[in-house]
């Protein structure tokens, strides 16, 4: 899931998806515009992503733990 979100991560350069590249000539864009727009947005996504996927894998570790705690009160009994 990170490596997903992270390669869809390309807004602060207009070379990082084909849209982006083809509004930058008709446009009247510059490399610095997308730096303006794009660093702000690329670092709430990435912190969005981080809190994300740091919660998703604490709640797999929990439920997995649960499971072999039952799996081993099974076998002392």
């Amino acid at each position: 899931m990170a490596c997903v979100i992270g390669g869809s991560c390309a807004y602060a350069t207009p070379i990082g998806m084909p849209a982006n590249t083809m509004v930058i000539g008709a446009g009247g864009y510059t490399f610095k515009d997308y730096a303006k727009a794009g660093v702000p947005f690329d670092t709430c996504v990435n912190s969005c992503k981080y809190d994300t996927v740091t919660n998703f894998i604490s709640i797999l570790s929990i439920k997995d733990n649960e499971g072999i705690r039952m799996r081993m009160m099974k076998k002392m009994c």
